[in-house]
């Protein structure tokens, strides 16, 4: 059938179709008739073969006329025939989608964000939305300028960037052209900056496939320089593992045939004063600068901070000697102290306890009109409150608005005023300086709210340890943005979090010993196991952070022992060993506070003992010797010698006290204030009555002389001063 509408076909239809009838007459003859005579067989042949002929022509024809009526069709048949199928890749790789030029009309319109946007939606599919190499690198240059802008890291957004810098890379990938060296070290110091230095050292070893130039000395300090600034960032074997790897990129880098510049040496300098201990680095850049490595201020500034940190002789005569190096080959322009040299020199005096030199420095800035700085004013006031002198400190604070200074202070400064008066418990005035803070429109951040809380923990009890707990959990809710991506706390306040939570089931636990009736005591001892869960729970916030320090773990072991729970404090306790946390004795101390005030778990606190010094003391022990876990000090003395007491255990005192572990009394000028300089007044007691009780009178003759050598012991022991003072009047004369 030839459908209507195509007239151009009727005709050679009707043409044809006379043919039809003789063409099955001839059919029927040469089937039904097999004895025709040859002739008309022939005929039939020869007629059978001219409509074959013409009805492959017919067809041929109609095909033809069809293909003219699409012309678009066969123009790109006949182009696909000529241009090679290499040739069409490459045409195709120059084609962009319309999402592409909308991104670069973006950028062009200065429209970032939604470039952004934009650019984001290009992961479902890189090939098909391939960017152009000039909106690629428009877009790296966006976005290593928001990367340097950030102050604060933040989890979701090095999320984000990491994602847009790989999407970037994969563009390049498909792309024909590459990045050029500067584009490349710009990707390195991304990846640094934003912590996936795995990831740097990847695109770093594949450079070529990225980067259509070789590295240079640039290139290498790019990678060392984001190497130094994650050593803030890590624990300590990952800062040995990328010092060992920036040293290796020294010698990669020599084995190149590229000399080191003053960036290099700069570079090793900040590592240096990062790590405060590196003689080998010292060593190396005392060879760089004999080598001829130009220097400048920076680098000048960098040795006064190293100089200012080390401690050991052997160190500060090398950091000497690299100090005279380098002022020998700085010109006399170069010489002159700058901001940095000065807040340098004045940070180091104060590290030193030299107020007055750092207020002669900060006196000779006012003079040569250079403008003092929030980092010199801040460590001022630092220095103050380490010397004790808060009022000072608080003057200067009101000061730094006025003239010369004219600078409004800021949140460190103000933080280290109010962690002064806490230390000094003086209340009143911390939040004094708070209101103070908040009035001059200074936001506080976590740590000023955990010195608050830290000293309210350290001062108070009750219904004010229930409010520090609550402002220290809705902080995070209140104020996002500083938290440190997870949802939770910083290891400082979840810390104080946990000596809250200790202190204030310790509070419900005394309640419920004083409690009347058995509803009041059920009550009051709920609240404590509410205590005691939510205390582990802020640890295991830590523990999830990292690997939980000694302070955080005494803190918890603390808790369970004010709450009296040494059930809990020994569970926690093997899961530390299980886990071969580092211990030391502030947690073996800890561990057996929590054990001496039962007398059924007595015996742990033994066992405990002597697993920290690795030998038997008690008698009838079976414990094998061993290493030495921890060196016992006065205060596990202490703890011990009360424990044994409270057990009537008089034999384990008079072992205690006769144990070669056990230290003597300190002179006062050989410890600090708030360490303990001899044993308690009523641990005296404790070892003379038990020497008196076995009739050891020489040894509790001894006891007597070593606390009339004490210094005036303080008011709170005057109970076990009456008491020891009444076993000296009811022994012999002879004996004492």
């Amino acid at each position: 059938m030839v459908h209507p509408r195509c007239q151009q076909l009727h005709t050679a239809v009707r043409s044809n179709c006379r043919r039809q009838p003789l063409f099955n007459f001839l059919t029927e003859c040469s089937t039904t008739h097999p004895r025709t005579p040859f002739c008309i067989r022939h005929v039939h042949s020869s007629r059978r073969a001219q409509a074959d002929a013409s009805m492959f022509n017919f067809l041929r024809e109609i095909n033809d006329q069809t293909t003219e009526f699409n012309p678009s069709k066969k123009n790109k048949k006949a182009l696909q025939r000529r241009v090679p199928r290499n040739v069409s890749d490459k045409i195709n790789q120059h084609v962009r989608s319309p999402l592409a030029m909308q991104i670069h009309s973006c950028l062009e319109h200065g429209e970032r964000l939604k470039a952004w946007e934009l650019f984001d939606t290009t992961v479902t599919n890189v090939s098909v939305h391939r960017v152009p190499h000039v909106v690629a690198v428009k877009l790296l240059d966006l976005l290593v300028k928001d990367v340097k802008a950030m102050s604060v890291r933040h989890r979701m957004a090095d999320e984000k960037y990491l994602q847009r810098l790989e999407l970037l890379l994969q563009h390049v990938r498909k792309s024909t052209e590459l990045y050029k060296r500067r584009s490349f070290n710009s990707v390195l110091y991304a990846f640094g900056k934003l912590g996936a230095m795995e990831r740097a050292e990847t695109v770093f070893r594949h450079m070529k496939t990225y980067c259509s130039d070789p590295p240079d000395t640039h290139t290498f300090n790019i990678l060392a320089g984001v190497y130094v600034y994650n050593l803030n960032h890590v624990d300590r074997s990952t800062q040995d593992r990328y010092l060992a790897k920036t040293w290796h990129l020294l010698k990669t880098m020599a084995a190149a045939g590229l000399a080191p510049d003053t960036s290099t040496f700069n570079t090793l300098l900040s590592a240096c004063a990062k790590t405060r201990s590196i003689p080998e680095t010292l060593e190396t850049c005392q060879a760089m600068v004999e080598a001829g490595v130009p220097v400048n201020q920076r680098t000048l500034n960098i040795v006064l901070n190293i100089y200012g940190k080390t401690r050991s002789q052997d160190i500060d005569a090398k950091v000497t000697t690299l100090l005279h190096s380098i002022l020998d080959r700085l010109t006399d322009a170069e010489k002159k102290p700058d901001s940095i040299t000065y807040a340098t020199a004045i940070r180091n005096a104060i590290h030193d306890n030299d107020m007055v030199s750092a207020m002669e420095m900060v006196k000779n800035m006012v003079r040569i009109k250079m403008r003092l700085n929030d980092y010199i004013l801040s460590h001022l006031v630092q220095g103050f409150v380490h010397a004790g002198d808060l009022q000072r400190a608080h003057t200067l604070l009101q000061d730094m608005e006025k003239e010369p200074y004219g600078l409004a202070p800021n949140r460190v400064a103000y933080t280290s005023l109010i962690q002064g008066y806490a230390k000094s418990l003086e209340i009143n005035k911390a939040y004094k300086v708070f209101s103070e803070m908040v009035d001059k429109g200074v936001s506080a951040d976590l740590i000023t709210y955990t010195c608050l809380a830290n000293m309210v923990v350290k001062a108070s009890a009750g219904t004010e340890l229930r409010e520090t707990i609550d402002l220290l959990e809705n902080y995070g809710k209140l104020n996002p943005k500083w938290m440190d991506g997870t949802g939770h706390l910083d290891r400082a306040a979840l810390t104080v979090l946990v000596e809250a939570h200790g202190k204030a089931g310790a509070w419900n636990a005394k309640m419920a010993e004083a409690a009347l009736g058995h509803e009041d005591q059920e009550r009051s001892l709920s609240k404590r196991d509410y205590h005691a869960t939510a205390a582990y729970l802020a640890y295991n916030q830590i523990h999830e952070q990292g690997v939980c320090d000694q302070q955080a773990t005494t803190a918890l072991l603390t808790a369970y022992a004010r709450m009296h729970k040494p059930n809990m404090a020994w569970t926690l306790w093997q899961r530390l060993k299980e886990d071969s946390i580092p211990l030391g004795v502030i947690n073996y101390n800890a561990l057996i506070m929590a054990f001496v005030n039962d007398p059924v778990w007595y015996p742990m606190a033994k066992n405990v003992f002597e697993d920290m010094v690795g030998a038997p003391v008690f008698a009838g022990s079976r414990r094998e010797p061993g290493p030495l876990n921890g060196k016992p000090d006065l205060a596990t003395f202490d703890l011990l010698l009360h424990g044994a007491h409270n057990a009537d255990d008089h034999d384990g005192v008079r072992r205690l006290w006769l144990s070669p572990y056990r230290p003597g009394p300190q002179p006062a000028e050989h410890t600090t204030s708030h360490i303990p300089h001899s044993l308690l007044v009523r641990s005296y007691y404790y070892a003379m009555r038990a020497f008196l009780e076995g009739n050891d009178r020489v040894a509790a003759r001894d006891v007597h002389d070593e606390y009339l050598a004490l210094p005036r012991p303080q008011l709170s022991a005057h109970s076990y001063i009456l008491r020891i003072a009444k076993l000296d009047m009811d022994a012999p004369s002879t004996s004492l």
